[in-house]
């Protein structure tokens, strides 16, 4: 017989199962026929009956005094240990991440816990065509902060101390990420972790630092928003930029990751090997002079992070990536990122990501915004 499955959570794969969302971690439960419940509380249950993708809604109120009638624990393990009492269940599925209160309050019941590893909806990897318009959606309202960040360097101002002004003011990369994360709210997206990161200089040459302070003349601006849509689905999106005049070995650099990335474009489809693609891109920009490794003090350099990765109802979503240790072949209408980069200390850094659908021909291309512009005068 199938198992019974079960999450208490607000999370992402509770949105896929339910297609609702919640302030608060509520319950779904699925039995072993197949049938699904969703069991919430008074604040959600009438958006939960309007929309919600399952079989039956139940008031938690209702299996709360249930669980109490049944000498169960109160709060979230007893409604879990009543759902499963009224199946008659001694098995249930659950995804990694859940509730460990919970799972050893059910273990003390005499109930076998399993966790469904990797993926507890192993299908969220392969988008459906709807999905994919999602994303191309978000990835759309994404690229109008950066035409937003565009804007507003095209109308900084270098000051004799090579530091960037803005309508008066000090550019700093705060203001620059406020200008961003308020034309894509204005869209209808939400940004997430404080918004994009805007890294110039040495701070760029951290692919993950936030980045601070006032913004440079002639120096690369590497900016990556992911915000989260309205339709609840991810854009992911980084450009370099360089407001004044770029130095040889900056537009060398440039030149490489961009060259790295369309070679990745042009490899990704159904079928292909990830691990090659990205050690295909690590050795093109190797032969066009760009090495990748760590310097004296142990600080790396060059191309030191994966080319890419799934994309969707998370900004990092589960399902394949592209890296030197992935090697099962790519799935049809999978959405991943591809982002080479090079990175140098106390220079800089380059970082170039589209996101793409993969397709058993190529690559259905869901951003648009253009690689050629990006030295700003």
């Amino acid at each position: 017989m199938p198992t019974a499955r079960l999450m208490y959570a607000c999370d992402a794969n509770m949105y896929y199962a339910t297609k609702i969302t919640a302030s608060d971690p509520f319950m779904w439960y699925q039995n072993k026929d197949g049938k699904t419940f969703l069991i919430i509380g008074a604040l959600e249950i009438e958006e939960a009956k309007r929309d919600a993708t399952v079989d039956q809604i139940l008031d938690i109120a209702d299996v709360a005094m249930a669980a109490k009638d049944s000498g169960f624990i109160a709060g979230p393990k007893g409604f879990c240990a009543q759902m499963l009492k009224e199946d008659d269940v001694t098995e249930v599925e659950v995804p990694p991440n859940f509730n460990t209160a919970i799972t050893l309050y059910l273990q003390s019941l005499g109930i076998n816990v399993r966790v469904t590893e990797p993926y507890f909806f192993a299908e969220r990897s392969v988008k459906s065509a709807e999905e994919i318009e999602k994303v191309r959606h978000a990835q759309a309202i994404n690229q109008k902060g950066f035409e937003r960040a565009k804007m507003v360097l095209k109308e900084a101002e270098i000051g004799k101390d090579d530091i960037l002004y803005w309508q008066g003011e000090v550019l700093t990369a705060e203001r620059l990420r406020g200008e961003m994360n308020a034309e894509i709210a204005r869209f209808g997206s939400v940004p997430m972790s404080g918004g994009p990161i805007v890294g110039c200089a040495a701070q760029g040459a951290e692919p993950h630092e936030r980045g601070h302070g006032p913004l440079k003349a002639h120096e690369l601006i590497i900016i990556d928003s992911f915000p989260q849509s309205d339709n609840m689905y991810f854009g992911d999106l980084t450009r370099t930029y360089l407001k004044g005049t770029p130095k040889q070995w900056q537009i060398d650099m440039y030149n490489a990751v961009k060259a790295g990335q369309q070679l990745g474009l042009d490899l990704v489809k159904a079928g292909a090997i990830p691990e090659d693609i990205h050690e295909a891109i690590h050795q093109k920009m190797a032969d066009l002079g760009f090495e990748t490794g760590k310097d004296e003090q142990g600080r790396y350099f060059g191309f030191f992070h994966g080319t890419g990765h799934s994309v969707g109802i998370e900004v990092h979503d589960q399902g394949e990536r592209i890296s030197r240790y992935a090697k099962e072949p790519l799935s049809q209408n999978t959405v991943v990122t591809v982002e080479p980069g090079l990175y140098y200390p106390e220079k800089g850094g380059v970082r170039i990501e589209d996101i793409v659908a993969v397709t058993d021909k190529g690559i259905d291309q869901l951003t648009t915004l253009s690689k050629e512009d990006w030295i700003i005068d």
